[in-house]
């Protein structure tokens, strides 16, 4: 019966779209600004907000492109929550990764009135983890986001929270400063050493 949702929720979107009845939620990114250091990794998640909260309207399906400075970090991996129902067993997940964004795809197979219940008003899309690069800023933006309910119908995300991360330049390593003592010591002791020659006895002395 799941294989029927994806023809189901097409019929539904179509008809809401004619109609142009859209519930408005949010998406937002968070934290707002995430820093890490080159080498280091960072966190963000991505949440949608004001929906039903155990009553339609729930989300069934979203996609969404995020947007990244290629040259200050670089895209790790996404884990989907399992709000939409278990990944990958009652939905279908896409990740496209290009320079400079990654597309995130979710699409539930779950009925209404499964993910009615299943899912509260706020709640957690994906995390994001992403590698620091150079330092440096980098924004996350959200952008060709498609927003849609248990049985298909349009939702819409008037308001998107983007973020930024921040990446420090790495300190020098702390076991250098262990080092620093000794070498300051040899070299203090360096102009007191002995220079040593090769040693040729002195001739006897004439009779």
């Amino acid at each position: 019966m799941k294989l029927l949702k994806p023809m189901l929720a097409a019929v539904a979107l179509g008809a809401t779209l004619v109609v142009g009845n859209a519930q408005a939620a949010v998406m937002t990114l968070s934290p707002e600004i995430a820093p890490t250091e080159i080498g280091g990794s960072v966190d963000l998640e991505l949440y949608i907000l004001d929906l039903g909260g155990g009553t339609a309207p729930s989300l069934g399906f979203f996609k969404v492109d995020i947007g990244f400075d290629p040259a200050v970090v670089g895209f790790r991996s996404v884990t989907y929550s399992d709000l939409l129902g278990a990944v990958d067993v009652d939905t279908t997940t896409d990740t496209v990764v290009g320079t400079g964004t990654v597309k995130l795809d979710n699409f539930s197979l779950l009925f209404d009135t499964e993910l009615d219940p299943l899912q509260p008003s706020n709640f957690l899309l994906a995390t994001l983890t992403f590698d620091g690069l150079a330092g440096g800023e980098s924004a996350l933006t959200m952008s060709g986001v498609e927003l849609g309910d248990a049985v298909g119908g349009s939702l819409t995300a008037d308001t998107l929270n983007n973020a930024w991360i921040r990446v420090a330049a790495v300190p020098a390593p702390a076991s250098i400063g262990l080092f620093a003592p000794l070498l300051l010591l040899l070299r203090r002791r360096r102009p007191n050493q002995a220079v040593v020659t090769d040693c040729v006895p002195d001739a006897p002395a004439p009779s």
